[in-house]
């Protein structure tokens, strides 16, 4: 496996992490509006597996997510 495939399932599975936490409610779409905590974390399952998430608020309604 090359390094852009690599990279390309690292993306998938961020992104299916993340849609995963919304889907639970961990992350809401209006992160605004729900008076989330700035920053946390929660544990999820993805892909059958046991996952930690964690966010931060950057400000400008976006937040960075580490899975």
């Amino acid at each position: 496996m090359n390094k852009a495939e690599q990279q390309e399932r690292i993306k998938k599975i961020m992104l299916y992490a993340t849609n995963e936490a919304v889907k639970t409610g961990v992350i809401p779409l209006m992160f605004k509006y729900l008076k989330m905590t700035s920053e946390g974390y929660a544990q999820i399952t993805v892909c059958d597996k046991p996952t930690i998430i964690n966010w931060v608020y950057n400000g400008h309604n976006e937040f960075r997510v580490s899975v």
